[in-house]
């Protein structure tokens, strides 16, 4: 009674969808009888409602609606799941998100055959809207600050037949799905299983092989025989080194950290889908302080860009710049293409997976239309993706969004290549002039984005929330590239500082690096100021970087060095390029299985990054011994042939592509 009382007192119209299902059933419901005492108060239009309900046959729905709806009053068990999946009333409505899962698993397992045929149980996340005013101008606005609740209905009902029933038109048919949805696998989906399954076959036999021949101490005939061996690959995976004067071992720690805070940025945006028990719970923490610390990985890709051009040039200017710039530029294609196959092969099954095979292999009350949000811009845009032009040609409607990176990348090696072998000249003639012009260059890149921001792209990216483009990263790919140039030619005369003053700058440094990510980001901002400042803290913050670089390089990094440098590092700096692939989908894929109202607290987005993070890295050992390893090896034997290429002999071809 209290329910119904409760029910009562709000709108009418919204009780009485509340209470539809249980009116449909109420000779067999045992809530029936209490049901109809309250609601024969109720009018609609002068009608009783008990008398409208009578009346819901002679209505124009379709024929298949009404057959199944007959249907449904057949059997009593069926007909109560579906009321009983359908969001209801619950604790705290004002209090929790707007969004109630109702129960999916209980509507989609509905499958009965009757009289009229088979009846399926359709299940729509958002089927019922429920506004909290009644202002119909602005849709936005009416959905956002409405009650968006889950309804369970025959399959063959569309939204327009109970908007017939139902005295409002508040239902619809977002977000739906049955059990039969995605059972059918489409060529797509066939291929992708079966490159799947041929790589995997690769895997097992060349891994018995390799096996084979290691125990007998026999040496494998070729290269191509153990490329796909989890035996060799695993063990140059795992393998872990104490370094030499020409690696720089940092690196690993760097990106490793910086991927795990990307991972943990995004995992923090899965809670801005999914409901929570207080509604306000995620947008309080996002704009308080406490978030600073995830809304700084922003600064995450800008790391990956300045490691990318630090390497470029700290490879090139080794070997590569002795040479006439004839050679130089004779090598230009065979590197973009080793660049571009090496990246591809393992983006490419990213692709396949998300775009053909990740929708078979769940199911939640989001999860067909969190898919449709995958598939639809990767099969409209694949070859903007494969060409790696899509951060710019469709950046509102991107394919795997973090793989914008890859884009943006790819345009900055494609960029730099021209320059580095331009550079090379002068660098060879006059070191101090080299630098200048690479300190001018540093000074243009800077003023860039702040010009482009201002004047251009203002009306384009308001928030800064879709920046895509890889001019305003001109900067940090260059700050990296001139460190990497100095490195390179004062290799051997890298001198340590005063220990007192090294400790100085690292604590200026660190407080430095937090200062920079939280006066951008921690802060609301007009637009002139923001646009400045994220356009000068980013080449702060490699600056900053170079420090901590070259105190590690000198051996006066310490604890920091040690930590950066060691065994696991390396580890997960290996893994970094799958990690950052597969990292998007698997916390995608997390969201769309959500099935209840979850609880937000710092500990348990914590523990959720810790989820991501363990069940990430599983998939990406799997993604690099599978996709990348292979993809090395193969490359390396095709370039060599039946001899040792002059191509093989040069790390600029196996380093400077490696870029995460």
């Amino acid at each position: 009674m209290i329910l119904f009382k409760t029910l009562l007192t709000m709108n009418t119209k919204v009780a009485i969808v509340f209470v539809f299902w249980t009116l449909l059933i109420r000779v067999k419901c045992d809530l029936s009888n209490l049901s109809e005492k309250v609601l024969k108060k109720v009018v609609i239009d002068g009608v009783t409602f008990n008398e409208f309900v009578d009346k819901i046959m002679e209505l124009n729905i379709s024929t298949e609606c009404y057959n199944q709806l007959k249907m449904l009053n057949e059997t009593e068990d069926l007909l109560y799941k579906m009321a009983d999946a359908w969001s209801k009333p619950y604790s705290g409505m004002n209090f929790s998100s707007k969004l109630e899962l109702g129960n999916f698993d209980e509507c989609i397992n509905i499958d009965y055959t009757g009289s009229e045929g088979r009846v399926l149980g359709r299940y729509c996340a958002m089927g019922l809207i429920i506004p909290t005013s009644f202002n119909l101008s602005d849709l936005t606005s009416l959905v956002q600050d409405s009650y968006k609740l889950a309804t369970c209905i025959p399959d063959k009902c569309t939204s327009e037949d109970l908007s017939q029933i139902l005295p409002e038109p508040i239902l619809n048919q977002y977000a739906c799905s049955t059990k039969e949805d995605n059972t059918e696998l489409d060529t797509g989906a066939i291929v992708t299983l079966a490159i799947i399954a041929t790589v995997v076959a690769f895997m097992l036999f060349q891994t018995a092989y390799d096996v084979y021949f290691h125990l007998n101490e026999q040496k494998v005939k070729s290269p191509y025989l153990v490329a796909f061996s989890v035996f060799t690959n695993g063990k140059k995976l795992f393998h872990t080194s104490k370094g030499n004067s020409e690696q720089i071992l940092c690196f690993n720690g760097l990106k490793f950290i910086t991927m795990m805070w990307i991972i943990a940025g995004h995992g923090a945006a899965f809670w801005e889908i999914v409901p929570t028990t207080y509604g306000k719970a995620y947008a309080e923490w996002y704009y308080s302080h406490s978030s600073n610390y995830l809304r700084m990985a922003l600064y995450g890709v800008d790391t990956f860009f300045y490691i990318a051009g630090f390497l470029m040039a700290y490879q090139y200017f080794k070997t590569e710049v002795k040479k006439p710039v004839t050679v130089q530029t004779a090598k230009v294609p065979i590197l973009i293409i080793y660049r571009y196959l090496r990246l591809t092969p393992a983006l490419l099954m990213c692709f396949l997976f998300v775009t053909y095979l990740a929708r078979f292999i769940g199911s939640g009350p989001g999860f067909n239309v969190g898919q449709a949000s995958f598939i639809k811009p990767c099969k409209e845009n694949w070859w903007s993706f494969f060409l790696y032009i899509q951060n710019y040609y469709n950046p509102t409607n991107l394919c795997i969004t973090a793989t914008w990176y890859l884009s943006a990348d790819m345009q900055l090696f494609l960029f730099a290549i021209p320059v580095t072998i331009l550079l090379a000249m002068v660098y060879k003639r006059r070191y101090t002039v080299f630098m200048g012009i690479l300190f001018v260059m540093n000074l243009i890149f800077i003023v860039l984005p702040i010009f482009t921001k201002l004047k251009l792209t203002r009306d384009l990216d308001p928030d800064f929330s879709s920046e895509y483009d890889s001019h305003s990263r001109l900067n940090v790919y260059f700050i990296g590239f001139m460190f990497g140039a100095y490195v390179r030619h004062n290799k051997q005369h890298l001198k340590k500082i005063n220990n007192k003053l090294n400790l100085f700058i690292w604590c200026v440094v660190l407080i430095g690096m937090y200062v920079t990510a939280y006066v951008t980001y921690g802060f609301t901002y007009e637009y002139e100021v923001k646009a400045i400042a994220i356009s000068l803290g980013r080449p702060i913050w490699c600056l900053q970087l170079c420090w901590i670089v070259y105190s590690c390089l000198v051996g006066q990094g310490g604890i920091i060095n040690w930590f950066l440098s060691c065994g696991f590092m390396q580890l997960g700096g290996k893994l970094v390029y799958c990690l950052y692939l597969m990292h998007g989908p698997i916390i995608s894929y997390t969201a769309m299985e959500t099935r209840t109202t979850l609880h937000f607290t710092d500990y348990i987005l914590f523990y959720n990054f810790c989820g991501h993070l363990i069940v990430t890295t599983f998939v990406a050992i799997f993604w690099t011994l599978a996709f990348e390893s292979p993809v090395i090896i193969l490359e390396k034997a095709l370039l060599r042939g039946s001899g040792r290429s002059k191509y093989t002999k040069n790390k600029i071809f196996t380093q400077v592509t490696y870029l995460l």
